[in-house]
């Protein structure tokens, strides 16, 4: 899509920070950002897009990036739009681990069905929420209360 404002986050200190400049995509809906990070890599990157007409998508690009390297970002649909949401709940989740879970892991997790369920749920925001808590229930958790989670868990059949 011409004409789409693309903006590139990386999570910094436990809060999701824009990492460079917006761009603008091309006739052909083509972008190219340069994300800014301090040291020599990053790990995950978000990227959300909009334009004037409503149009809005996100999409994560999963890995270790690193300075001076090139990436291709998958393209945006309802998938990935969730995938990012529930990557981004996760990760403010004081309980991540980047030893107990990966974001390529969790975007395994998120298929086209879930995504579907998840983006015609009402209450969207608690759900993502409740999602990104039933990936991370495994991991060790601080006071959380797991077994609420589990239960929606089976309830949405995760």
């Amino acid at each position: 899509m011409a004409g789409v404002s693309v903006q590139a986050y990386v999570m910094v200190d436990g809060e999701l920070r824009a990492a460079g400049d917006s761009v603008q995509s091309d006739a052909s809906g083509r972008y190219e950002l340069t994300v800014e990070f301090s040291g020599d890599s990053v790990t995950d990157v978000v990227l959300e897009a909009s334009n004037s007409t409503g149009f809005e998508g996100k999409a994560l690009l999963s890995g270790t990036i690193a300075d001076g390297s090139s990436h291709t970002a998958p393209p945006m649909d309802n998938e990935t739009h969730v995938e990012a949401d529930v990557y981004v709940s996760a990760r403010l989740d004081a309980s991540w681990s980047s030893e107990g879970t990966s974001s390529a892991g969790l975007r395994a997790l998120v298929n086209a069905e879930l995504a579907a369920t998840l983006s015609a749920s009402a209450t969207y925001a608690s759900d993502v929420d409740a999602c990104a808590d039933a990936i991370l229930a495994p991991l060790p958790r601080s006071g959380r209360q797991q077994p609420r989670v589990l239960t929606w868990a089976r309830q949405r059949s995760l």
